[in-house]
């Protein structure tokens, strides 16, 4: 099921020369450790981190939106957002061509706060980075709002053909793997109730 997801989208190995934004999406956060000053990224956050790297590596005229605040009922002390700029700057993305939005704390609310920061700017074409099994769900939020999607999916965790027979047996990586599959395609069913186009802004309705 996972896999199916998965090969909707394709790796990118590098962007467009027509766009110069990059989107990426915030994952999972790791509760923070004593002793640590903060929380740290979860896998998957850093995952689609190191895919923005690589890619803005290639040419550093790229600007990269992070999107992602406080998941919903938290205490975290920073946000989603702010942890994935630092992140970045220490991959050695320079710090004045990130932009931060602190405000979503869902796929959903990622779209429209990010949209809102595109129109500021006049960009309507961005390269999108989240995990290959999200991106369906992700880029067809960004696509309601008006905006054209590059696709650079990353974290592919389904195997097809299983590379052994023990793909039959349960197992914990399986069940979360499952897990994960299963959130993002009820995630895609209740987005394609309440994403509706009465919902979207009237710029993103005239692109239609």
């Amino acid at each position: 099921m996972l896999t199916c997801l998965e090969g909707y989208s394709k790796p990118l190995l590098s962007c467009p020369e027509n766009c110069d934004t990059i989107v990426v999406l915030a994952g999972s956060i790791l509760p923070k450790v004593p002793g640590e000053p903060l929380e740290q990224l979860g896998d998957s956050s850093l995952r689609r981190c190191l895919e923005a790297a690589r890619l803005y590596k290639q040419n550093s005229r790229l600007t990269i939106i992070v999107s992602g605040g406080r998941e919903s009922g938290s205490s975290h002390a920073v946000t989603l957002a702010q942890l994935m700029a630092t992140f970045l700057a220490e991959c050695g993305v320079k710090v004045v061509d990130i932009v931060q939005e602190t405000e979503s704390t869902n796929t959903l609310e990622n779209s429209t706060e990010t949209a809102r920061l595109l129109e500021a700017s006049g960009t309507d074409h961005i390269v999108l980075v989240t995990d290959a099994a999200h991106m369906r769900r992700a880029a067809r939020c960004f696509e309601r709002r008006g905006i054209r999607v590059t696709l650079a999916s990353c974290n592919y965790q389904g195997a097809w053909p299983p590379e052994s027979w023990r793909w039959i047996v349960p197992s914990p990586s399986g069940l979360l793997k499952t897990q994960y599959a299963c959130h993002e395609l009820l995630g895609a069913i209740w987005y394609w109730f309440i994403d509706s186009p009465q919902s979207m802004p009237d710029h993103a309705i005239a692109t239609q």
